[in-house]
């Protein structure tokens, strides 16, 4: 069973990774997928979602709106 936990993302620059990094790290025994929407957002949260999604390439799907 897969688990997807789909994040919104609006100035979330600040706290995106380390959300990001602690659900990999805790759901470590699941198969997960997390999405990261931005929603607009006005700071550099996709720059820094940019990075997760290269990262966690098998794990996290980026989509920009």
């Amino acid at each position: 069973m897969k688990i997807s936990v789909v994040i919104p993302v609006f100035r979330g620059a600040k706290t995106i990774a380390q959300l990001t990094d602690k659900l990999v790290a805790s759901l470590k025994a699941y198969e997960i997928e997390i999405v990261l929407v931005n929603d607009g957002s006005p700071d550099n949260s996709h720059d820094i979602c940019l990075s997760l999604f290269k990262r966690y390439d098998k794990i996290v799907k980026y989509i920009a709106l």
